[in-house]
């Protein structure tokens, strides 16, 4: 499985009387899980098979606003929002392993509040 990626972003200028803080935010890796919320290794990945239901998480950080959802791009199909979370704080949204192949492209993206979707 693959993984989606990230990035800050923030204003500010740079004047010198200007105390404000420069707004960063991270989208961390995408996690695999079963739905009972064990974290799957890749061995544990190599061996789902079509039918097998999966949890897919992705959690994200700022120092400004809030994360308050994410969403999950799988192939080429149509982004999966979410604002379910787990334990860990993680958006998570469930899948089930389709049959004809075992290989994907997982791509996420999380959504700021001030800024959108990173």
């Amino acid at each position: 499985m693959g993984g989606g990626g990230g990035g800050g972003g923030g204003g500010g200028d740079d004047d010198d009387n200007n105390n404000s803080t420069q707004l960063t935010a991270q989208c961390r890796a995408i996690k695999t899980y079963s739905t009972s919320g064990n974290l799957l290794d890749a061995a544990g990945r190599l061996q789902l098979k079509a039918g097998d239901k999966i949890r897919l998480a992705v959690g994200g950080s700022t120092n400004q606003g809030s994360i308050t959802r994410a969403r999950f791009k799988i192939n080429s199909g149509n982004w999966q929002e979410t604002t379910s979370t787990n334990s860990s704080g993680e958006f998570y949204y469930d899948y089930t392993i389709p049959s004809g192949g075992t290989n994907f492209s997982v791509q996420a993206q999380i959504y700021h509040s001030t800024e959108g979707w990173f």
